[in-house]
């Protein structure tokens, strides 16, 4: 684990790619995609199943490990309609009851808005972006103009590593600049894209269930 401060706030990164803010007891996720391989066969594309099942684990797991009383989703908690059915509803649905003291915000994504708000019986608390807490403000797309300091999804960032003998390797990573951050993709059945570093910026690389901190070496 890595630890950021900002704002006099401990953030600690975690190699499961989530965020623990430690003062708030509060956990940030981005990026799930529920449902996403569901979609895809409703498309008729054979994809592996159990993805759903699989990331609602490892969030339980991170729940366990941590004392968590509130869970921020910077959206895209589910990928799209034709993909929310009964198993994966049946699934959210345990989690949920397995967590059901634990206040959950979603801030609905560009996915939410298509696939639509998850059932009221589930007690997520919706929200458009920004949601301003306790002075950071959190969103799925990446802030134009934000006074706050913002934690972000949407991106899924990673970043290319150069290694010798021009080997290159892709890794998820967590991305931190002097006004916003943004989050890896929770998601296993999600890509990545390639971001921008300047100079000044933070990058954690997630290697396995490591984190490094890279200062050079990208491409």
């Amino acid at each position: 684990m890595k630890t950021i401060r900002i704002k006099n706030n401990e953030f600690i990164l975690l190699p499961e790619k989530a965020i623990y803010w430690q003062e708030e007891e509060t956990l940030l996720v981005s990026d799930l995609h529920l449902g996403k391989s569901d979609t895809f066969r409703h498309s008729g594309i054979y994809v592996p199943t159990g993805t759903t099942s699989s990331d609602l684990d490892r969030l339980n797991k991170l729940i366990n490990n941590l004392k968590v009383k509130k869970i921020i989703f910077l959206g895209d908690l589910l990928h799209h309609r034709s993909g929310y059915n009964t198993k994966v509803k049946n699934a959210l649905k345990d989690w949920r009851d397995k967590n059901n003291k634990i206040e959950i915000i979603l801030i609905r994504g560009n996915h939410d808005l298509k696939a639509g708000d998850p059932e009221q019986s589930l007690d997520f608390i919706c929200k458009d972006e920004p949601y301003n807490y306790n002075g950071f403000e959190f969103r799925h797309f990446p802030p134009k103009n934000n006074s706050d300091y913002c934690f972000a999804g949407h991106i899924h960032p990673s970043v290319m590593l150069k290694g010798k003998g021009n080997q290159y390797l892709k890794l998820p990573c967590f991305y931190f600049s002097e006004k916003y951050s943004l989050l890896p993709s929770f998601g296993s059945f999600t890509g990545s894209s390639k971001i921008k570093v300047k100079r000044g910026d933070k990058v954690f690389v997630i290697a396995d269930d490591k984190l490094l901190e890279i200062k050079d070496r990208m491409d």
